[in-house]
């Protein structure tokens, strides 16, 4: 591990690099209740996919986003984490996730539906402890949109089904699997505004 600068930090993501966040938003913080109402203790609470350098891929229940600037998480009560698949991408995994990614994030505009459905489970299963099950569970949440992503990829992923992958999940699982296994491996961190290369 070496500390670096944010131009050196940038420098070493790479398109496909999965990202995981531990910060303060609004989304996080909604998470955050969920987590603790489980009785898990909070690692992450939110997944990101690089698209090389400051430019992200996020989803947060609402809509997914192709541009986001990775600077959003920057400050100092934000950690982060990425991850690079240890076999790289073939031609044909980075066309099957370009493939997903630019039709993921044309489609999955959903407004408020998916926030909306989030609280009602955690009222009605957490604070009221009665069984809540939506029609429709609109939106993709973010280490869901991690998990399709590397699956569309047929990079080495979780046995769990996307929609139960939870930001902590899978940092446990990228630092307990990934390293031993070379399957994933550590790149980057962040850590309340120092940055960090591998």
């Amino acid at each position: 591990m070496k500390e670096c600068t944010r131009e050196e930090f940038e420098g070493v993501l790479q398109w496909g690099d999965q990202g995981l966040v531990r910060g303060k938003s609004l989304s996080m913080s909604l998470q955050d209740i969920q987590r603790k109402a489980d009785d898990v203790d909070e690692k992450a609470s939110h997944g990101i996919i690089s698209k090389g350098g400051s430019v992200i891929s996020e989803a947060d229940g609402k809509m997914v986003t192709a541009k986001n600037p990775l600077s959003r998480y920057y400050s100092d009560h934000h950690k982060m984490w990425f991850f690079r698949a240890a076999n790289g991408f073939s031609d044909v995994q980075r066309a099957a996730g370009e493939g997903y990614l630019s039709g993921v994030e044309e489609q999955a505009r959903y407004g408020v539906g998916g926030i909306w459905q989030f609280c009602k489970e955690i009222f009605f299963e957490k604070i009221l402890r009665k069984k809540y099950t939506p029609k429709d569970k609109p939106g993709i949440f973010c280490t869901e949109h991690c998990s399709r992503f590397a699956l569309a990829c047929k990079l080495p992923w979780l046995s769990v089904p996307p929609e139960q992958v939870t930001p902590s999940l899978l940092l446990e699982w990228m630092l307990e699997e990934g390293v031993p296994q070379k399957k994933w491996v550590l790149v980057a961190s962040y850590d309340c505004g120092k940055y960090f290369v591998y």
